[in-house]
């Protein structure tokens, strides 16, 4: 018995702990960004520290117990806003338990990161500002064929714009699944509950549908992705008839690698709402969706009631994944209905002739310094087309460039 019990203890070492970080800091400056929103002045440099600190604690029995705080802050030197670094908090605390009796399902519970799903078009990972999670619960099978997740989750707001009901403590609950049966054809299908998400005036139930095929087939890569939400809503202040929600998203792309140089076409359109008076909500809802880089990285405009047409070329300046690589972008924007605010510009004035938001581009020269530190450089402008002038009583080019350093361990 001795024995056994000796033996027992040298098997099982108890729990090891192995801490990990994160430090990203943008220094940026902007010019004509905050024009759109008639506001007085523009940002002029803005400084963006955004910090993690955590431990995993590997236990017994493939159990992981994951403590993640982050803290968040921005200065903006003109209007003296800050302070850089205001707050703590837990951007994730959760257990994972591996292998669930032995099968290939693994379970995650307490407070999330979500994962990227798709191309982020519904779903994105690590949300920048505030540091985005949610609490609940995740299910996932994973194999070589195939990955299916199962969420339960809600956000319990205390993020800033909480007490504009921006957020409202909506519920999220559905299924993913990626399906790998050969290099040439993956597949992605999703089924989402969206739960008192406010979105224009409405706080509703949404039922959201997805479905992507993509692979590569030799040099050639692609992708087409189709979102789809029905649903209905009551009004967010007074009394009103019920809202239908019918709205939709398709982003398809393709492109070719050749050697160093990638090369890819994309075209991106979400619905929006021709008449904002009726019953009839059709402007496609970003939910929690990583827009940086779908409408161009000055992040200006909201991926809901715009079209958008791009190419982008990527040359890797070495060999290997972790060379540093310069990527150019050009495209253009328009939006789908003229009288529809929800894309984050307004224009009463708008031509009848004019649907132009503008015509943009970005020039990001991305470098990775070793396994611990990566440095971007990016520089960005749109020249504003009818539609967008119309809001802004000129064509003044919106400009936005930074550097950013992100180090982990």
């Amino acid at each position: 018995m001795l024995v056994l019990l000796c033996a027992t203890a040298w098997a099982d070492p108890g729990p090891t702990f192995t801490p990990f970080g994160r430090v990203f800091l943008r220094p940026e400056l902007t010019e004509n960004l905050a024009d759109a929103d008639w506001a007085s002045n523009d940002a002029g440099w803005i400084f963006t520290l955004r910090t993690h600190l955590g431990v995993t604690a590997a236990l017994p029995g493939e159990v992981d117990v994951v403590l993640d705080a982050t803290s968040y802050g921005q200065y903006q030197l003109e209007r003296a806003e800050g302070p850089l670094d205001p707050t703590l908090r837990l951007y994730q605390g959760y257990v994972a338990v591996r292998g669930l009796g032995r099968t290939p399902i693994d379970l995650h519970f307490g407070r999330l990161a979500l994962d990227t799903y798709g191309t982020g078009l519904v779903i994105a990972a690590d949300d920048f500002y505030d540091g985005f999670s949610l609490d609940g619960l995740r299910v996932r099978y994973d194999t070589d064929a195939a990955t299916v997740d199962w969420i339960g989750l809600q956000l319990y707001a205390d993020l800033d714009s909480a007490e504009t009901e921006d957020w409202a403590k909506p519920v999220l609950t559905g299924v993913h699944a990626t399906l790998r049966p050969t290099d040439a054809l993956h597949a992605d299908a999703a089924a989402y509950w969206v739960v008192s998400r406010p979105w224009q005036t409405v706080r509703g139930q949404t039922a959201v549908l997805t479905a992507r095929p993509f692979g590569d087939v030799g040099p050639v890569h692609y992708s087409a992705e189709l979102v789809w939400q029905v649903g209905a809503g009551s009004p967010l202040v007074g009394d009103g008839p019920q809202a239908q929600i019918s709205a939709y998203a398709v982003d398809p792309r393709v492109g070719l690698t050749a050697g160093p140089a990638r090369l890819e076409a994309a075209y991106f359109r979400a619905s929006g709402d021709a008449d904002p008076t009726d019953d009839a909500l059709r402007s496609f809802n970003p939910l929690w969706q990583d827009p940086h880089g779908r409408l161009g990285n000055l992040d200006r405009f909201v991926a809901s009631n715009v079209q958008r047409e791009a190419i982008d070329a990527t040359l890797a300046l070495a060999p290997g994944a972790q060379a540093a690589a310069l990527t150019a972008r050009g495209y253009a924007l328009q939006v789908v209905a003229a009288g529809d605010p929800t894309n984050g510009i307004a224009a009463p004035d708008a031509p009848a002739d004019g649907d132009g938001i503008g015509v943009g581009g970005d020039l990001v020269l991305r470098a990775p310094v070793g396994p611990h530190l990566t440095v971007e450089v990016d520089l960005s402008t749109l020249r504003p087309g009818r539609y967008l002038a119309a809001a802004l009583g000129d064509r003044d080019a919106l400009f936005r460039g930074y550097i950013w350093a992100d180090a982990r361990f």
